[in-house]
């Protein structure tokens, strides 16, 4: 698990600083894998609104493909 978490940091933390504008490492633990609850804090996703929906939105459909990567899913339409 450590080695996933490691290689998916790795791999998208260039894509995630350009749409998030924020470093990858802030939300990734190479233990735990991505803290989606921290960064939907981070992204102030409001009350009532999905993180996908919110970051849609936000940062572009882009972004919803790459969190869905980071927490190891399948992307649902």
């Amino acid at each position: 698990m450590i080695d996933k978490n490691i290689k998916l940091k790795a791999t998208h933390e260039k894509e995630f600083l350009n749409i998030f504008n924020v470093p990858l490492s802030r939300f990734m633990h190479p233990i735990f894998g991505f803290d989606i609850i921290q960064f939907d804090t981070y992204i102030r996703t409001p009350d009532g609104t999905s993180t996908k929906e919110w970051a849609k939105k936000r940062y572009g459909v882009e972004s919803v493909g790459l969190l869905y990567k980071l927490m190891g899913s399948k992307r649902r339409k």
